[in-house]
């Protein structure tokens, strides 16, 4: 069942209900000429003298019956027409969010911030609408439209041919326009959604786009985007203006319709007052009013359509999870379970193969370092571990327990990560630390500690670095006031503050001094750290030595697996790929 479907489908009672007030407001509505009639030729004396006064306005007092028994109908489905609408808005609103953070990162190719952030902005109102606008204010424009000839043909025997052939004509021309004007509205939506994908873009980069000399380039591309919405825009503003005046000159038509009907075919007889101000009443309000919101609702509608379908593609990307072989069900860990432990990791994306046959066991917590060439597959090994990409396993167990078929939110409780350039609020140090914001009272204290301590162990001395507030010192926009070894340092706190098994440093000691590098290797994930896995992907080598395991990836491959000592004497490759490592930072050193 498509996302439409779903939409009208839902909650089918309320759009029954919806849909009989709609036709009971059209058929009270309709009723009241007639009374209107009655009372009319009652006062002029067409219908003969009236009994006593209270029979003279009792035609009156029911047409004002049925036009407000009418207008509250109407405004009953209305009402029910924007709630139901609202519970579409929040439940795509919340799948929307929902998939957003299901989603892996190979799935979001091609799909900027910004456009998602549109699908929020307008797609899920604009899908909401063919509830509010299609479905209610459609039903209460097509139930008079389909009534109303057929009422006027019984108030005064006459045909409705006339009125027929000028309603189909008038709609058949404003369905075109209406359809001319559904493209513009989708076509609007679509550039507006790239623009702000271009200016998210644009704002996240500022500096290093200024750095680069792209700024104008990128400003320029930004510019060519506007000047395709205002094209768009202008083209839709003067449809629209047309659709606006054809609308207004089909009362004009009707009218002179319902006149040749009443002269021309009904010469015999004589029209009262009341007909003709039954006639011109059910004419205006009930033709002509209908007439001129029935393109805008099929604008709307098929605007709306065009929303559901952009959410409906986001909604259908799917992520793999991660695959594994029948596993026996969870162990604890005991003697000779392994740490990690990972059996025929593959991984194939878009039908290339990137990781091959990985397997590798860490029987206890270490200091593992994981090195190779550049697209060697290192980032998507820890990629595959996270659960960020459709990885398929033979066997992955951490700690004993079978952790394949988790879902993303338990596996991660297993994983602290600090990727090279991570994320930092515009908020306090301590808060970057902590990210919690409704930390309970009674363990605020504890919290603080912890997160000081954090801050210690990741060497980031906020004294002496500057921080004049400590861990009160607000951060700017993403870190705007921080050098690169600042937030790495700060998102090594954060990591360390969560206190899981395993620590993932993607590259992330990158700015930070060798010497500091060092120390930090020594004391703190060979000595404080000890009783946890560390995994670091580094393009700096010299701290090979320090560690407990080195993996060597290449070509998608665990090429070797060792302690650097061994793999220097046993495997050539690890060697050439050192020598050229040894090199290439020697000739770095020297330009520096």
């Amino acid at each position: 069942m498509s996302l439409t479907q779903k939409i009208i489908f839902s909650r089918l009672r309320w759009k029954l209900l919806i849909l009989f007030l709609a036709l009971g407001s059209a058929a009270l509505g309709l009723t009241g000429p007639i009374y209107q009639k009655a009372f009319i030729d009652l006062l002029t004396g067409h219908a003969g003298p009236a009994n006593d006064i209270s029979s003279s306005f009792r035609p009156l007092i029911l047409f004002f019956v049925c036009f407000a028994g009418s207008i509250a109908l109407s405004l009953a489905a209305g009402y029910l027409g924007q709630r139901e609408a609202n519970i579409v808005q929040q439940d795509l609103s919340h799948k929307i969010y929902t998939q957003m953070l299901g989603l892996k990162s190979d799935r979001l190719k091609g799909t900027q911030v910004g456009e998602v952030v549109s699908l929020y902005t307008t797609d899920t109102a604009g899908s909401g609408g063919i509830i509010e606008l299609a479905l209610t204010n459609g039903a209460l424009t097509l139930f008079p439209l389909l009534l109303a000839p057929f009422m006027l043909q019984s108030l005064l025997n006459v045909s409705i041919a006339p009125l027929l052939v000028t309603m189909s004509v008038s709609l058949g021309l404003m369905m075109f326009l209406s359809w001319r004007q559904s493209r513009f509205f989708w076509t609007f939506k679509k550039l507006a959604a790239e623009r702000t994908g271009l200016v998210n873009e644009w704002i996240q980069n500022i500096r290093a786009l200024r750095a680069l000399g792209w700024t104008e380039s990128f400003e320029n591309k930004i510019q060519r985007k506007r000047i395709q919405e205002t094209d768009n825009r202008v083209a839709m503003v003067s449809n629209g203006q047309t659709m606006a005046s054809i609308g207004a000159s089909i009362g004009f038509f009707l009218n002179l319709a319902g006149i040749y009907a009443l002269i021309k075919m009904r010469p015999e007889s004589e029209l009262s007052p009341g007909e003709l101000t039954a006639t011109f009443w059910a004419l205006g309000v009930y033709l002509a009013k209908p007439l001129r919101g029935i393109p805008w609702i099929l604008t709307f509608t098929m605007d709306s359509y065009t929303s559901i379908k952009r959410v409906e593609r986001f909604l259908g990307l799917k992520s793999e999870n991660i695959h594994a072989a029948n596993q026996s069900a969870d162990v604890a860990l005991g003697e000779g379970t392994a740490y990690l432990e990972i059996r025929d990791l593959n991984l194939t994306l878009e039908g290339k193969t990137l990781l091959s046959d990985i397997s590798l066991e860490i029987p206890g917590p270490e200091f593992v370092v994981i090195v190779g060439p550049v697209g060697s597959g290192k980032t998507l090994f820890v990629q595959s571990l996270l659960g960020e990409i459709p990885a398929h396993f033979g066997s992955y167990r951490i700690l004993g327990k079978n952790v394949a078929h988790m879902n993303d939110e338990k596996l991660k409780t297993f994983f602290s990560l600090v990727p090279q350039d991570g994320f930092i609020a515009s908020t306090t140090i301590r808060n970057n630390v902590l990210l919690e914001y409704d930390v309970p009272v009674d363990s605020l204290t504890t919290s603080i500690d912890r997160a000081q301590t954090s801050l210690e162990q990741a060497r980031l001395s906020l004294g002496e670095e500057g921080f004049s507030e400590l861990e009160e010192t607000v951060l700017g926009e993403r870190g705007v006031n921080l050098s690169g070894g600042q937030r790495q340092r700060l998102g090594l706190a954060r990591a360390l503050y969560t206190e899981r098994p395993l620590l993932i440093l993607d590259d992330s000691l990158s700015a930070i001094d060798i010497n500091t590098e060092r120390d930090m290797i020594e004391s703190l994930f060979r000595g404080k750290l000890k009783d946890k896995l560390t995994l670091l992907i580094t393009h700096r080598h010299l701290t090979l030595p320090l560690s407990d395991r080195v993996l060597f990836f290449k070509d998608g491959k665990l090429n070797a697996n060792g302690s650097y000592e061994d793999l220097m004497a046993t495997s050539a490759e690890f060697r050439d790929f050192m020598r050229q490592a040894e090199t290439e930072e020697a000739s770095h050193e020297l330009l520096s």
